[in-house]
């Protein structure tokens, strides 16, 4: 469970003044827990825009998706996805997660502590934490389905 910061709050609180009704799956406030978003959500979303405000909803989407927060949320072990009535959806997939942890590893070279999010992306053996650390996207995703099929 990941919980929003004030960044990801206020990127929220841009989508929601771009809509015509509040819709709860958005983390509006500091306190709020931050879900992953169904993949194509801004279909469900357009109908609910304000006219005027449709090129801004779609342009304002991108920062909120983009938070580390969002991705932490994103790179969590089970983690479910959800419609704007914040119902869950599907699971988030594991080439999502390994490119959300991918993403977060190329955050770390500009000053996040990579074991906090590891850990809190639900990694929790040492091994692990350092292979999701040392190795680029292609081969974590290489490695991942090798030992997929071999379960």
């Amino acid at each position: 469970m990941i919980i929003a910061n004030s960044k990801q709050a206020h990127c929220g609180r841009v989508i929601q003044g771009n809509l015509t009704r509040a819709i709860p799956v958005l983390a509006v406030d500091e306190v709020a827990i931050v879900k992953p978003l169904a993949v194509g959500i801004i279909s469900d979303l357009l109908p609910i825009a304000k006219p005027e405000q449709r090129t801004r909803l779609r342009r304002s989407l991108n920062p909120y998706v983009s938070r580390t927060t969002y991705l932490m949320a994103l790179a969590e072990r089970g983690s479910m996805r959800h419609d704007i009535e914040g119902n869950e959806v599907a699971e988030v997939s594991d080439d999502q997660r390994i490119s959300a942890r991918w993403r977060l590893q190329e955050r770390r070279k500009f000053g996040a502590n990579p074991v906090d999010w590891a850990k809190s992306a639900g990694v929790t053996s040492p091994a692990d934490i350092v292979a999701l650390l040392a190795i680029p996207m292609r081969a974590a995703t290489k490695a991942f389905r090798k030992r997929r099929a071999a379960d």
